[in-house]
């Protein structure tokens, strides 16, 4: 149903009261927008990932190489590949991975359009927002929608890259 005095506006919700005298009292509820697509409205929840401990940058640093160990880490002695923290009097015992964070963004708009899910886990374009120096790209994860009355609600969730981009061959 068409807002009487805004033809933009579609009835999404009704509400209906019965009153006193056998009244009634009907309260719609209309949704409508002025350009298609609305304007994004960006949000940032922050995030964080975790990384293996032997992608950390300073790892040489702490853990050494392979030919001169360090704070009790282990190679594989064929492919010099890192096992892990074994000593257990060393604070790094046990460790495997370390906090990494991560650059997340939602953009969210209205439509009338369903949107196009194919571009879901491909490298994007993003809208234009400070891109944070270590972000050199970014990837569409996600894009929920909902229906309120003949409009889609849709939120476009990002994930930034670090410095070296997301990888074209898999995404």
């Amino acid at each position: 149903m068409l807002h009487p005095y805004d033809t933009r506006l579609t009835a999404y919700k009704r509400r209906v009261q019965r009153q006193k005298g056998f009244k009634v009292r009907i309260t719609l509820s209309f949704i409508g927008i002025i350009s298609d697509p609305t304007p994004w409205i960006i949000e940032h929840p922050g995030g964080n990932g975790q990384d293996p401990i032997e992608t950390h940058p300073n790892f040489r640093d702490f853990a050494g190489s392979p030919s001169s160990p360090l704070n009790g880490a282990k190679f594989d002695s064929t492919s010099g590949e890192f096992i892990g923290f074994t000593d257990s009097t060393n604070s790094l015992c046990g460790v495997k991975s370390y906090i990494v964070p991560s650059v997340m963004v939602s953009a969210t708009y209205y439509t009338h359009f369903i949107p196009d899910l194919g571009d879901v886990a491909k490298i994007t374009s993003f809208p234009p927002i400070s891109r944070p120096a270590n972000v050199r790209n970014w990837l569409l994860l996600s894009q929920p929608y909902r229906q309120i009355g003949n409009l889609y609600q849709v939120t476009n969730q990002y994930l930034g890259s670090g410095e070296g981009g997301w990888n074209s061959r898999i995404y």
